[in-house]
């Protein structure tokens, strides 16, 4: 199954190695938006609503950014790690499509954007965000 969308259905690896720069094309509008509910509903309570932190670590910002870059994981790292540990003893409470989703609004929150018009495209394909 398809993790995230990828540009014009190429397998372009997308390395970020400057936690500041943007990558493109990693996911659809609509995987964001419907990330964006889930993402208010079943993460925002430990999160926080702005991904600032809060019981639980910030999903935001240069310093979460950092800390994906630093430890070298790619999207689909950062896929298994929310899929396998969020949340915390409900981990059957997202399928795995709705776990997609709410990783796509992360990494949009993190500016990595998808490409205007290019929402309907979608690939078997991972992009790699470092």
């Amino acid at each position: 199954a398809a993790l995230l969308a990828v540009f014009a259905g190429a397998v372009m690896p997308t390395v970020v190695t400057a936690a500041e720069a943007m990558a493109s094309g990693t996911f659809t509008e609509e995987q964001f938006e419907r990330g964006q509910v889930l993402y208010e509903r079943e993460c925002a309570s430990c999160h926080g609503a702005n991904l600032e932190g809060g019981v639980a670590p910030i999903l935001a910002s240069v310093t979460f950014r950092k800390s994906y870059s630093m430890q070298g994981a790619n999207v689909a790292e950062l896929y298994n790690r929310i899929r396998n540990t969020m949340p915390p003893r409900q981990l059957e409470v997202l399928n795995d499509a709705e776990y997609i989703d709410v990783m796509a609004y992360v990494l949009g929150r993190n500016n990595v954007h998808t490409p205007m018009g290019m929402s309907k495209r979608k690939t078997n394909a991972v992009t790699q965000c470092r």
